[in-house]
C-alpha cells in the first residue's frame, strides 16, 4: 500500500504532462478500488490550480507578464550573486536600468495620451474658427400669419333665466340675481365677446362668429319652486330684447358674419311636461328666435338657423358642429358627474347623425371635454342648484375659436359676476 502523498504526486505529475491519470490507472498502480481511485483523482483535480499557485510562489516562479516579474528577476540576481562572483555594482546597474525602462514606458503612454488630446482640441478649434468665418444670412420672414390662420369664433349663450330671483341669504351669500343684474351681465357678455374677438384678430384672420342660442333664457312655468320677478310672456319679451342687444353690439363693433344656430330649452315650454312631438311648437323660445330672425331678415351679415329638431347642425370648414340645449341627456346623480352620461349620449347620437363636435347648455356647468363643450350659465348658482347639491359655479359663458388645422383653441370662459364680495 502506497502512502497518499505518492498517489497525489503521481496524479499531479500526470497533470503536468498534460495527460491526467485515469481512475483505472490509479487503481491498478496503487492497488486501490475504483471508488478510492476516483476520490483521489477528484481531490487532486479540484485542488491542483491552487496548489500550483502556492508552489510557484514558494519556488519563486512568477507567471509571464505579471507585475511581480521584476521582483522575481531581482531575486534571481541576488541568487546569482551568491553562486557566482558578480559585483554588487553590476547588479545595482541592472536593477536601475530596469527601473528606467519601466519609467520610460509610463512616460511614452502619457505622451501618447497628450498627443491624442492635442489633436482633439485642434479639431474643435478648427470647427469654431470655421463657424466664426462663415457668413450667416438671416431669413427675412414676411409671412402674413393672418392669411395662414383663418379661424371662426364661437360665443355660446344659454341658461340666462332672466325672470328668476336669487337671494344671497338663501344660498350662503354665493350669488345675487335679479332682472337688473341680468341686464348688467348681458352687457358685460357682449363687451367681452367683442374684446376677445379683437384680441385674437391681432394674430388671426377671423371673418365670422357663431353665436349659439341654446335655450333656457327664461325660467317660465318650469320654475321648480324658484322665485320669479315676472310672468312667462313678459320674461320672453325681456329675454328677446337682451339677445337682440348682444347681436346688435357685435354687428356694430365688428365686421364679422354672424351665424346663429338656435335650440330651445326645457324651461321655455308652455306645457307642464315635454311633448316630444311638439317640442318647438310649445316653446316660447321658438317664438323668440323667429321674432329676432325677422328683425334682421334684411341684414346679409347675419344668418339664423332655427330647426324644429332638438339638434341643430352647422358646418364650419367642412367640420360638423351639433348644437342642442342638452336636456335630452339624462343624469342620475352619479359620482362621475355629467361627463359620463354626456359622452354616452353623444355616442348614441352619432349612430344616427355623426357630428365632429357637440355644444350644449342646460347643465349650468362649464366644461371643455375636447370634442364636447358644455356651457355655463348667466344666472349662476341658485336655490335649485343648492337643493340638488350641485357643485358651486360662478356665472360664465363659453367662448372659443376653431380652425381646421388646430381644432378648438382659444378657449376663454367669459366670467360675468359683478358682486365680487359675494362670488370671489
Amino acid at each position: 500500500m502506497k502512502y497518499p502523498n505518492d498517489i497525489y504526486k503521481f496524479i499531479g505529475e500526470s497533470i503536468e504532462e498534460g495527460k491526467p491519470a485515469t481512475r483505472n490507472e490509479i487503481a491498478e498502480k496503487f492497488g486501490l478500488s475504483y471508488d478510492s481511485a476516483k476520490n483521489y483523482r477528484f481531490r487532486v483535480l479540484k485542488a491542483y490550480p491552487e496548489l500550483k499557485k502556492k508552489y510557484n510562489k514558494l519556488m519563486g516562479i512568477v507567471p509571464e507578464g505579471t507585475t511581480a516579474k521584476l521582483e522575481a528577476e531581482n531575486r534571481a540576481l541576488q541568487k546569482k550573486l551568491q553562486e557566482k562572483e558578480v559585483s554588487q555594482s553590476e547588479i545595482d546597474n541592472e536593477i536601475e536600468m530596469r527601473k528606467i525602462l519601466m519609467e520610460k514606458n509610463e512616460a511614452e503612454k502619457k505622451v501618447k495620451n497628450l498627443q491624442d488630446m492635442v489633436i482633439k482640441l485642434q479639431n474643435r478649434n478648427s470647427l469654431l474658427l470655421n463657424i466664426n468665418d462663415s457668413k450667416i444670412t438671416p431669413i427675412n420672414l414676411q409671412i402674413d400669419m393672418k392669411q395662414h390662420n383663418q379661424a371662426t369664433a364661437f360665443a355660446i349663450l344659454s341658461d340666462w333665466h332672466v325672470d328668476e330671483i336669487v337671494r344671497p341669504s338663501k344660498i350662503h351669500n354665493k350669488n345675487e340675481y335679479t332682472a337688473n343684474e341680468a341686464e348688467i351681465r348681458v352687457s358685460l357678455l357682449a363687451q367681452n365677446i367683442v374684446k376677445l374677438i379683437n384680441i385674437h384678430k391681432e394674430h388671426l384672420h377671423i371673418s365670422q362668429i357663431v353665436v349659439a342660442l341654446l335655450g333656457d333664457f327664461i325660467t317660465g312655468v318650469v320654475a321648480h319652486g324658484c322665485e320669479l320677478s315676472m310672468p312667462p310672456m313678459k320674461a320672453a319679451i325681456f329675454a328677446q330684447q337682451l339677445i337682440e342687444s348682444v347681436i346688435e353690439y357685435i354687428l356694430k363693433n365688428t365686421d364679422l358674419k354672424i351665424i346663429v344656430p338656435c335650440s330651445f330649452g326645457n324651461h321655455s315650454r308652455i306645457t307642464e311636461y315635454t311633448i316630444v312631438s311638439e317640442v318647438a311648437g310649445n316653446s316660447l323660445e321658438y317664438m323668440i328666435y323667429h321674432t329676432i330672425a325677422n328683425k334682421f331678415a334684411n341684414n346679409d351679415q347675419i344668418q339664423f338657423i332655427i330647426d324644429e329638431n332638438v339638434n341643430t347642425y352647422v358646418d364650419v370648414y367642412g367640420t360638423k358642429f351639433r348644437f342642442s340645449h342638452g336636456d335630452d341627456i339624462k343624469y342620475g346623480g352619479g359620482v362621475g358627474g355629467i361627463d359620463v352620461p354626456v359622452r354616452r349620449a353623444i355616442m348614441q347620437k352619432n349612430l344616427t347623425e355623426h357630428a365632429d363636435y357637440d355644444v350644449m347648455g342646460h347643465w349650468h356647468q362649464l366644461r371643455n371635454l375636447g370634442h364636447i363643450i358644455i356651457n355655463g350659465s348667466l344666472i349662476g348658482y341658485n336655490s335649485f342648484a343648492d337643493w340638488c347639491k350641485f357643485r358651486f359655479e360662478k356665472p360664465r359663458q363659453a367662448f372659443f375659436l376653431y380652425n381646421k388645422e388646430d381644432d378648438i383653441f382659444g378657449y376663454n370662459p367669459i366670467r360675468l359676476h359683478t358682486k365680487r364680495n359675494l362670488l370671489d
